[in-house]
């Protein structure tokens, strides 16, 4: 028999059988059963098309027959833990009183921003030089900010697709080095040592793209959050001063603060090798604070409610970033 009858024979006889199970109904449950070594009495019909449905639902790198480890990929959700290490400009304004009422630390410019970040907690660190708003010379801000906490998941998946949400819980805690450069007053005090903590939540959400292609595959991933927090910020100087003359600014006790944070991040997954890729990001904040000292535990509630006289935006950071993550 020549190889042109042999196939036309092979043709013949696998049609036969396809027609002979058509009156059989065959879902997409069956497949993956077969897939899973749980044969259904479908025939020979479901084998040939079990063969098609494999190679054209999934990635043509997954193996004929033994897509289940794909399906638990997918089934995995969308987060993978990778870690970040960005760098960029800081878009900084500080809005610090003196001790006599004026802005003499008051900071308003660009900084150096360095992050380290992942999905649950952050560490940046920034420092720059701009001109003194009430002085000759210049103003320099180092500061260093601490998010740490948990997520509480939501969900993983939205209608089958790789979606996840959940519920940010985060402390913060931030320290800020203001020192005017050039003092023409060496009785005044030229720095000021700022400290603050606070403790919120918020909302998350978290984005994995499978698009079953070369190099893409399944990393571009993306996550937001948005965190609001309460707590305090005072003036360590401040705090051990004595003598109004020596206090570096009016924040001589713990003032409540109401801050609002807002992070985002999209990665590039293993792009340059092994599990490094790239990430792009952007991290903004807003922080207010109150005129008076806190005296009671009641004022918390009303910074919470809104209802607190006095809580003013005082600082914000814009921060567009770029980096690693692995």
């Amino acid at each position: 028999m020549t190889d042109r009858t042999s196939g036309a024979y092979a043709l013949v006889v696998l049609l036969t059988l396809t027609l002979g199970t058509l009156t059989q109904p065959v879902s997409g449950q069956d497949l993956y059963n077969y897939g899973s070594g749980n044969h259904t009495n479908t025939g020979v019909a479901v084998d040939a098309l079990q063969a098609i449905y494999s190679a054209t639902a999934y990635p043509s790198s997954t193996k004929a027959g033994n897509y289940s480890h794909y399906l638990e990929q997918e089934n995995d959700g969308v987060d993978r833990k990778t870690t970040s290490l960005t760098a960029g400009y800081i878009t900084d304004e500080f809005s610090l009183q003196g001790e006599d009422g004026s802005y003499r630390f008051r900071f308003e410019g660009e900084t150096t921003g360095l992050m380290l970040s992942s999905k649950s907690s952050s560490l940046m660190l920034s420092y720059g030089v701009t001109d003194a708003q009430e002085n000759e010379g210049d103003i320099r801000s180092i500061t260093a900010d601490l998010n740490v906490g948990g997520n509480i998941t939501l969900f993983r998946r939205f209608l089958g697709l790789p979606i996840g949400s959940f519920i940010p819980i985060r402390v913060n805690l931030g320290y800020r080095n203001l020192e005017l450069l050039k003092n023409p007053d060496p009785e005044r005090n030229s720095i000021a040592n700022i400290g603050t903590g606070s403790l919120g939540g918020g909302l998350g959400a978290e984005l994995r793209i499978p698009t079953g292609l070369p190099v893409l595959e399944d990393n571009l991933t993306a996550f937001t959050t948005i965190v609001s927090s309460v707590g305090g910020i005072g003036d360590f100087n401040a705090a051990g001063s004595s003598g109004t003359g020596a206090a570096s600014s009016s924040l001589s006790g713990i003032r409540l603060t109401k801050s609002t944070d807002f992070n985002f991040e999209a990665k590039f997954e293993r792009l340059l090798g092994g599990k490094t890729g790239v990430t792009a990001g952007v991290t903004l904040r807003w922080l207010h604070w109150t005129d008076e000292q806190a005296e009671d535990a009641k004022q918390i509630l009303d910074v919470i409610s809104g209802e607190q006289e006095g809580l003013e935006l005082r600082a914000t950071q814009s921060f567009f970033r770029v980096g690693i993550n692995w």
